[in-house]
């Protein structure tokens, strides 16, 4: 598994642990639908995990108190959306004449840039007529942008589902506590015991 070091003892290769970080990578990239919303959830559950135990000092059951804080957390979101949405239409019906003046102040800067790309094209033409071999020329289409744009939808709803559902079931699952912070079992030594 190793190369000899230079005292006689093995020397690991750096080859295997660099596969193992480019499998562990590729395993995420194409589980992602998978792991985004499990560790979303798992954050979230973090973050308010608080407030249900508060909620349950105070004499709330502990599924009762997730079910109140993932719904005034999605009621947040809902306000906190509904609230950006006029600056959100104001900023989008303006953007056009934005979008104009940042090309006017570009132009000066697009002028070179014209010259470039006329050359290229140029030369582009030449590599063409050189490798002209009758042959057909193969587009392959892919699905409208509608289509694209609606399972895009899809997938971030059916995510967002997963996230609220996987939540409520983590912050209603009770308190969980380090095994020394419970009565009787493991605790660390004390520093001044050693």
């Amino acid at each position: 598994m190793g190369v000899p070091g230079p005292e006689g003892g093995r020397r690991r290769s750096a080859a295997p642990s660099g596969l193992l970080f480019l499998a562990v990578l590729l395993t995420l990239y194409f589980a992602r639908a998978l792991v985004v919303p499990v560790v979303l959830a798992v954050l979230l559950d973090f973050l308010l995990k608080p407030l249900v135990r508060a909620l349950r000092r105070v004499g709330v059951p502990e599924a009762a108190g997730a079910a109140i804080v993932v719904l005034g957390s999605l009621g947040s979101v809902a306000l906190a959306a509904y609230q950006l949405a006029d600056p959100a239409r104001e900023w989008l019906a303006t953007a056009p004449a934005t979008l104009r003046q940042a090309t006017d102040r570009l132009r000066p800067v697009r002028r070179p840039l014209e010259g470039l790309n006329r050359t290229a094209r140029q030369v582009q033409q030449v590599t063409r007529e050189a490798n002209d071999t009758n042959t057909r020329e193969v587009a392959v289409k892919g699905p409208p942008l509608s289509a694209k744009l609606l399972g895009g939808a899809q997938a971030f709803i059916t995510s967002a589902l997963e996230v609220v559902i996987l939540l409520y079931f983590l912050l209603a699952s009770g308190a969980r506590r380090p095994p020394w912070r419970s009565p009787g079992r493991w605790r660390p030594p004390s520093p001044g015991t050693w």
